[in-house]
């Protein structure tokens, strides 16, 4: 839902001081607690008790649509909140500061940090939204950057010759195909065709919803979402955005047939890596990439890791779904308590929380943003590749594990398989600690052993 995320984004960044800066819940201190929720693969924010969350805030239309802002105005807003001083269990003190960006992978991210100086914390920043754009250019799906061969690149040069590439591509793609039979297949980042039609249908039924006179913006930057028609656009063309209400989101579905001829086109096995010379080769020319359900996570534990080298050692990655913790809090809590969101808002906020400890990834895939409705039955994002229609019958699914790209491929796996084949694809990571919470169409909440008394309902 385009217009409905680009709201929240922009909810997100008007009470940037109060709601994202100070996350919410009792008993846990500042910083120590996100709420988590799904922007297609989740959007994380953080707000305190009482405030109301971005998307509440979108939902009612304040900053969206009679305060609607262009792009260009967006850009010019601070991005980074005063900060506060606070006292660590051992008498020291820290910076605690939030800084938010929403320019890159479709959503909005936020580095919410302890640094020893204010310097520190924006040097933090600068690095973390730097890095991220980065990335976000090289595994874009739909657009081109002058001097980088991104997705977009291979999916128009790849079925001609190898495509020399660099190695963030490169790994990208091959993590993405390692993870392919560990996964009975649920995740193929080859399903870029199919997956295509899917994001047409979805998009043609939010196309009236911009307002201007146009049809909403082609799809901008998306390289994250979750093994779906990717997302919807995350840069708009200018004009006035307006959000939504999903019963509006009346669409098509796209054509079996055309489906069908799609997915002959989706064989992995047609992906040929070089790894000596780093090129990427497509023996079928129909063939397309979408690495919409892993390019996200990978992008935020990239960034972790950047940070860690750069010296952070105390903070939280919040990337539209990809939590990543890093430490611990100073203030002597040995945990994060990381809230995921009800998938029906006007249900609730928080469907359950779990506490985190130290270095860790949480992602969550649901059903309920980027969707649309015919004949009142709602069709999401995340396809299965077996029916080439939206899985069943999840309607959130979250994954903790220590790698955030892992955790983004999984969390799509999860969605798709069946409890028996869910414990099929554990058993294929065996070696790995992976936590699993699953809630059904009635809500209910179940989970895998080993989390559930970590697990408050």
């Amino acid at each position: 839902m385009l217009k409905k995320r680009i709201a929240v984004a922009l909810a997100a960044m008007l009470c940037l001081s109060g709601c994202a800066a100070t996350p919410a819940g009792s008993g846990v201190g500042a910083s120590e607690e996100v709420s988590a929720g799904t922007d297609g693969k989740g959007a994380e924010s953080a707000a305190p008790d009482g405030a109301a969350s971005a998307e509440e805030t979108a939902e009612r239309g304040e900053g969206s649509q009679e305060n609607a802002l262009t792009l260009e105005e967006l850009q010019k807003m601070p991005m980074a909140g005063t900060g506060e001083w606070v006292e660590a269990s051992d008498g020291s003190k820290w910076f605690k500061n939030t800084g938010t960006f929403y320019d890159t992978f479709d959503t909005v991210t936020q580095l919410i940090a302890y640094t020893k100086t204010e310097e520190e914390f924006n040097r933090f920043f600068d690095l973390a939204h730097q890095e991220f754009q980065r990335l976000h250019r090289l595994y874009d799906n739909y657009q081109t950057y002058p001097g980088v061969t991104n997705l977009t690149t291979l999916n128009e040069e790849a079925g001609k010759a190898p495509v020399p590439v660099e190695e963030d591509l490169y790994s990208l793609l091959q993590f993405s195909v390692d993870q392919y039979e560990k996964t009975l297949g649920f995740v193929n980042v080859a399903m870029g065709a199919p997956l295509a039609l899917w994001h047409d249908a979805r998009e043609a039924a939010g196309s009236e919803e911009s307002e201007e006179g146009g049809a909403s913006a082609p799809e901008t930057g998306k390289a994250a979402g979750s093994q779906s028609a990717a997302g919807d656009a995350s840069t708009p063309k200018g004009g006035v955005l307006k959000v939504p209400a999903a019963s509006e989101l009346e669409g098509e579905l796209p054509d079996r047939k055309a489906l069908e001829e799609a997915a002959k086109h989706a064989n992995i096995a047609d992906l040929v890596l070089d790894e000596k010379q780093k090129t990427v080769f497509f023996k079928d020319p129909l063939l397309k990439l979408d690495a919409g359900a892993v390019a996200k996570g990978y992008a935020t534990e990239r960034v972790a890791q950047k940070l860690v080298e750069a010296g952070l050692a105390h903070g939280i990655i919040s990337a539209g779904g990809n939590v990543k913790t890093i430490g611990t809090p100073v203030t002597g809590k040995e945990h994060w308590t990381v809230g995921i969101s009800h998938p029906r808002p006007e249900q609730g906020q928080i469907i359950a929380k779990v506490s985190v400890e130290g270095t860790s990834s949480m992602v969550t895939s649901g059903d309920y943003q980027r969707y649309f409705t015919v004949d009142g039955k709602r069709y999401h994002h995340i396809i299965d590749p077996r029916t080439l229609m939206p899985a069943e019958p999840w309607i959130s699914v979250s994954v903790q594990t220590e790698d955030s790209g892992l955790a983004d491929v999984l969390s799509t796996a999860f969605f798709i398989a069946s409890r028996e084949e869910a414990e099929q694809i554990l058993k294929n990571y065996a070696d790995t600690p992976i936590d699993v919470i699953w809630v059904d169409a009635h809500f209910a909440v179940s989970s895998t052993p080993r989390i559930e008394e970590r697990l408050q309902r």
